[in-house]
């Protein structure tokens, strides 16, 4: 019974290290997505929703696009919608606290 115990708290305590080592969350905007001509910079939830529909657009566009690319081979724009998806993933999302 005692070693159940043992190594759970094992189990338990090696995943609150590797919890604490990710990327924790941060209330800042994010510098290198603000950089977006229509990132908005305004508190609150509605800002905070164009800001992620920003983040998914490409994503968006190109899943309309794709049936063009069967029709019209251009593996530039693939590629390219591609990469730039990939880039879009990296980001970590931030959660902005206002209290007034």
């Amino acid at each position: 019974m005692v070693s159940w115990h043992a190594a759970a708290r094992e189990v338990d305590s090696q995943a609150d290290t590797e919890n604490s080592h990710s990327n924790p969350h941060t209330e800042s905007e994010p510098s290198i997505y603000s950089q977006h001509s229509w990132w908005n910079f305004n508190g609150g939830w509605k800002s905070t929703l164009n800001n992620l529909r920003l983040i998914i657009q490409p994503y968006g566009f190109f899943n309309l696009i794709k049936p063009w690319l069967t029709v019209f081979n251009i593996p530039s724009l693939q590629s390219g919608f591609l990469k730039l998806i990939n880039i879009m993933n990296q980001f970590s999302g931030y959660v902005a606290f206002h209290s007034e």
